[in-house]
């Protein structure tokens, strides 16, 4: 394989897991929006339940147990975010960012510092 630094592939296990922090960090940011008061209203019992499982989610990528499955959740949530314009903390863009992602993290497992086995 050709590339300019092949010295650094030994870091390639450490992407997996800044691709981790990266979205546990979206997903905790999504989460103190669903809870919070925005524009003076209080939000809805369902609205708080999908904050408290976003920030469920974002623990499980912090720590790194169950990655691919919890990718696949995060999956579901974003295109839930992307179709319906209320419960969108982010703009398109970024969602489209946080399937790119998620696909990333179902395709190459947690990476280093995971709890997760590899099978």
């Amino acid at each position: 394989m050709l590339s300019l630094f092949p010295e650094l592939f030994f870091l390639a296990p450490f992407s997996a897991f800044l691709i981790r922090l990266a979205l546990s960090a979206v997903l905790l940011l999504a989460a103190t929006y669903h809870w919070s008061y925005a524009d003076g209203k209080a939000p809805g019992i369902s609205t708080r339940f999908l904050g408290l499982f976003e920030g469920a989610m974002a623990l499980l990528f912090i720590v790194g147990m169950y990655t691919q499955g919890a990718a696949l959740a995060v999956f579901a949530i974003t295109l839930l975010w992307l179709f319906s314009r209320p419960l969108r903390p982010f703009a398109k863009s970024t969602l489209f960012l946080v399937l790119a992602l998620c696909i990333s993290l179902l395709i190459t497992g947690a990476g280093a510092f995971a709890f997760d086995l590899p099978l």
